[in-house]
């Protein structure tokens, strides 16, 4: 898979979830004035002691609809523990990634409050179909 279908690569989008009370966070947003995007790839580390179930969901106007979940492990893309890449764990992963449509939202949302001091990060990777 390489980036020469993409008329424009989507600008670097880096996350951390640090909040102790899970809620949907928005990893791409595709506003109405962009063209459709595609999401190649979520990669999540954390720093946290325990293990963390990830939420991927896809908002299409006015529907939420869970496309999949990941688990991260505690130390995750540290200490030798490898990150993980989402997409590759979805249903979806055949299609080469997420479609994201003008005015669509593409969230993550950890399904576990993350322990106080520590973290889970997310660098999402694509762009915008020519």
């Amino acid at each position: 898979m390489g980036v020469s279908i993409f008329d424009e690569i989507l600008p670097f989008r880096n996350c951390n979830i640090i909040d102790d009370n899970p809620v949907d966070q928005p990893i791409f947003i595709a506003s109405a004035q962009d063209r459709a995007a595609r999401v190649d790839l979520v990669i999540f580390a954390s720093t946290d002691v325990i293990d963390h179930n990830v939420q991927l969901s896809l908002q299409v106007g006015g529907t939420v609809a869970i496309i999949g979940t990941v688990v991260v492990p505690a130390g995750a893309g540290y200490v030798g523990v490898p990150s993980v890449e989402a997409i590759a764990h979805l249903p979806l992963a055949a299609q080469g990634g997420v479609l994201v449509m003008a005015g669509d939202f593409l969230y993550a949302q950890t399904l576990e409050a993350v322990t106080a001091t520590k973290q889970l990060t997310m660098v999402m990777l694509g762009g915008y179909l020519a």
